[in-house]
């Protein structure tokens, strides 16, 4: 499924320069990142960056939050996810409560303590 869901995933970041309002599915796509794993994660960051120069600092947070070491196979690269989760939590402080260009930092943190075994990225 995971193939599928790359190939999926890939061919919405193809469209979204087609897309007059993009920004209405923002709500929908953040929602995925509390659902897939792996590379399906990083095409979704890539998405966020295309959909509109409003959402590229998050869409940099997401990158940062989803980032896998390329050295080692599946290691997620723990000093960028730390920063990551520092840049999001000074976003929030300064954002005055913009919540939907939180929602998918939310909703990736909320996969983060679901799933990671690591407690260095949970206490992130």
């Amino acid at each position: 499924y995971k193939k599928y869901e790359e190939n999926i995933l890939l061919s919405v970041l193809q469209l979204v320069p087609n897309v007059e309002k993009r920004d209405r599915f923002t709500k929908s796509l953040s929602l995925l990142f509390s659902k897939l794993e792996g590379k399906s994660r990083n095409i979704l960051c890539d998405i966020f960056k295309a959909i509109s120069q409003k959402w590229e600092h998050i869409a940099t947070i997401l990158t940062k939050i989803n980032a896998w070491n390329e050295k080692y196979l599946d290691e997620p690269a723990y000093d960028q996810r730390t920063e990551g989760y520092s840049s999001a939590r000074s976003l929030l402080q300064t954002m005055g409560g913009d919540s939907e260009q939180m929602l998918p930092v939310v909703h990736s943190a909320f996969f983060d303590i679901l799933n990671s075994g690591d407690m260095s990225i949970r206490d992130a």
